[in-house]
Parts: C-alpha cells; sequence; structure tokens
C-alpha cells in the first residue's frame, strides 16, 4: 500500500493510494493505509449544515495559507500544498507543479515529500515515469526514517516494481519499518516468512508461518485489518503453531471486517454460511464448537464485502442465490453492488491481474 501524508497542525490525514487515479486521493491497501480528519473540511460542514462554498472558500484559504509558508521556505508547508496541487483542493489541480514542489522539498531533506515524490516518478504524475529516481528518492527517506519511504522500497523490489525484483533485499526494509511502527509493513514482513521467498538460499527461502504469527499480531494490533484476517487464515489451516478451528479464527476475521477488510468480512461470511457443514472437516474440538449455518449473516457479511468492491464475495452471492429465495429479493443497494464487482471481474479479466489481490494476502 501507498501513502501521501499531508501534516498540518498535529492533523495527519493518509490518502491511500493506488494505480492511475489522482495522485492525492488514490484509494489503502493496504496493503491495506485510511483517512481520519480532512484538514480542508469547512466550519459549516462540521457544524452539519451542508455549506458547500464554505468548503471550497476554506481549502482555498488553507492553500493560500501554505503558498506563504513555502515561499518563506518551510518545506513541510511546500510539500502539503504539492498535495493540494496534485488533488485540486483550494487551487487548480496542477499535477507539474505538485511534482516540483515535491522535488524542491525533497532536495531539502524534506523526506515525508521524498515518499510522496516516489509515487509522482514511478506513475508519470506531472511529468515522464522515472523507475531508478523513484527508488532512489524512497531510499532517501528510508534513511531519513520516514517510515512509508521504507515500506513503498521495499513493495517494489519485493514485487519488481520500478526496477528489478530483489525480495531479499526489502526485508530489512520491511522490518526497519515495522520496528518503527508501521502496521502495514508488519504485515508485509510476516506474508514472507509465511510463503517463503522461491529461488532463494538460506532461512527466507523457506515458508515459515510460525515466525510469520508475532509479526501479523503486531500488524493486527497496530490497525492493518489484513494483518487481521491472516491471523484468522493461520487458525483455519493449524499453522504456525496455532490450533486448527473455526471459533479462534472466526474472533480474527472479525477484526478484519470491522477493521474494514472486505476478504475479512467475505471469509467470516462463508463460516457462517457453511456453519456445521465446514465445522465436520475440522478437529474434534471445532466439532464441539459446531455451528449451524446462519443464512442472514452470511449474507450481510458477504454484500458488506461485495459492496466494498471485493468481486469474489459479489459472484458468491450470485452463485448461492438461496439468500433471495429464502430470506428476501436484494436490495437495490445490494443490486448495484454486485452489477458493480461484475463489471470489475469483467476489467481484471481483461487487464490480466486479480481485482482482489492485497499485499500480505
Amino acid at each position: 500500500m501507498r501513502f501521501f501524508v499531508l501534516t498540518v497542525v498535529g492533523l495527519v490525514v493518509l490518502a491511500n493510494c493506488k494505480d492511475k487515479q489522482s495522485p492525492a486521493t488514490q484509494h489503502k491497501t493496504a496493503e491495506s493505509e485510511k483517512s481520519t480528519s480532512d484538514a480542508t473540511k469547512a466550519d459549516g460542514e462540521k457544524n452539519g449544515n451542508g455549506n458547500e462554498k464554505g468548503t471550497a472558500d476554506n481549502a482555498a484559504a488553507f492553500a493560500a495559507a501554505l503558498t506563504v509558508s513555502c515561499d518563506q521556505g518551510k518545506q513541510a508547508a511546500c510539500r502539503n500544498l504539492a498535495l493540494l496541487y496534485a488533488e485540486g483542493s483550494g487551487v487548480l489541480r496542477n499535477e507539474k507543479k505538485a511534482r516540483v514542489l515535491l522535488e524542491n522539498a525533497c532536495a531539502a531533506s524534506e523526506f515525508a515529500a521524498c515518499t510522496n515524490l516516489g509515487l509522482f516518478l514511478a506513475n508519470g504524475y506531472g511529468g515522464e515515469i522515472d523507475h531508478p529516481g523513484a527508488r532512489r528518492v524512497w531510499k532517501k527517506a528510508c534513511d531519513g526514517n520516514h517510515l512509508l519511504g521504507c515500506r513503498n522500497l521495499a513493495l517494489a523490489l519485493r514485487d519488481g516494481r520500478s526496477g528489478a525484483k530483489n525480495p531479499r533485499a526489502a526485508i530489512p526494509l520491511f522490518k526497519k519499518a515495522c520496528d518503527g511502527g508501521l502496521a502495514y509493513a508488519c504485515n508485509n514482513l510476516g506474508a514472507i516468512y509465511r510463503d517463503g521467498i522461491a529461488g532463494l538460499k538460506g532461512s527466507e527461502s523457506k515458508a515459515d508461518p510460525a515466525r510469520a504469527v508475532p509479526l501479523f499480531i503486531k500488524g493486527c494490533d497496530g490497525g492493518d485489518p489484513a494483518a487481521c484476517r491472516n491471523i484468522g487464515t493461520l487458525y483455519t489451516q493449524g499453522k504456525g503453531g496455532l490450533p486448527k478451528g473455526l471459533p479462534a479464527a472466526s474472533i480474527w476475521f472479525t477484526r478484519a471486517c470491522d477493521g474494514g477488510d472486505p476478504i475479512g468480512c467475505r471469509a467470516l461470511g462463508m463460516m457462517k454460511l457453511r456453519g456445521a457443514a465446514q465445522s465436520r472437516n475440522q478437529d474434534d474440538n471445532a466439532q464441539n464448537n459446531a455451528t449451524k449455518p446462519d443464512l442472514a449473516g452470511a449474507r450481510a457479511l458477504l454484500g458488506k464485502a461485495c459492496q466494498a468492491k471485493d468481486i469474489v464475495a459479489c459472484e458468491l452471492m450470485v452463485k448461492n442465490d438461496w439468500a433471495t429465495r429464502s430470506e428476501k429479493p436484494l436490495s437495490a443497494s445490494e443490486q448495484a453492488a454486485l452489477k458493480k464487482g461484475l463489471v470489475g471481474r469483467k476489467d481484471a479479466n481483461e487487464n490480466g491481474k486479480d481485482a482482489n489481490k492485497k499485499d500480505g494476502q
């Protein structure tokens, strides 16, 4: 997952990024990263009167104040101003100007700006794509202890983004970010240990789920719902030294779903759908904790996942049309979610990508 970070008077706004949307408004992930408060929100809107003009005026005033601070050489203000230009908040959208502001701020060792700049360079926002440059500025950000820069560089090395693939070199970068408190990096590192790295020699080459468990727990406790889901999956498999059983798995899937992970919602929904039928495949302890299928609960969870654009959940709702017959017809919002989901599946197939693949999954 990749982020833009906007820091203003103690408020931190994280905007998670996905490919080819506005560079300052992209989705999480999550890999899994979440927005807190909107630094440009108008007082009128905060008071609930729907004053859109007030919001625009406030954003423009905020941009003007950042411009003054940036002109005074305050590089954090320049970085924040760049993000406003990137998304067109309070100013006319201008990715080229945003890129220049980030370049200057990064050159002045504003390390968060280096992290942001790497995304511009890797995706060609405001100029040409520069993959070597993206890795270079992410390294600079990481060397300056901006943990998102470490993680972005680690993801690039792990997956071969913006250059050659080198998953072994990604490990110390994920570890640095995780040790510094970046939950998503803990999940990423855990996934490497859980799966191993094919083609390498040494301990990293072999799958070691037990080594992954404490990292997933740290990631989950730190706010990455995908890490919660990964623990739940290990419980369903009885791996990593965890006892095999659905009751424990459901606790972690619930945490994942409540945290906004649609795949966690889907997994929990499937458990409710199968109920005792699934428990027959588990050990004796799971037999003793068998539950009956909960069709209404399954439908609600699969619907939640589908509305969050989890394509597999949408297809499961279509496949298990028993839910529409035994309970009630699909609502308009559910029908809309199904339609969007199935369109997403078509697009994903055309692009040759899995629309639901996530870091650490």
